[in-house]
């Protein structure tokens, strides 16, 4: 139940140390069609790729208004 009246669920997130697994995963156990794989590209980062994180995003279901 939401805090909020009229609240809606829209986010989940996950953190993984094998995101090609967790990927075939979801698109295996819950038919996830396609995925966003992107890399967080900034500046400096060259210097500490320890920090880089590999992003994925999938949208399932979009938004529906009542």
């Amino acid at each position: 139940m939401f805090s909020r009246p009229q609240a809606r669920h829209a986010q989940n997130a996950y953190v993984t140390n094998d995101l090609d697994r967790a990927l075939a995963i979801w698109r295996e156990e819950y038919a996830v069609p396609e995925f966003y794989v992107f890399e967080n590209d900034m500046p400096g980062l060259v210097a500490y790729p320890e920090y880089r994180m590999k992003i994925a995003l999938a949208n399932v279901g979009g938004w529906r208004s009542n």
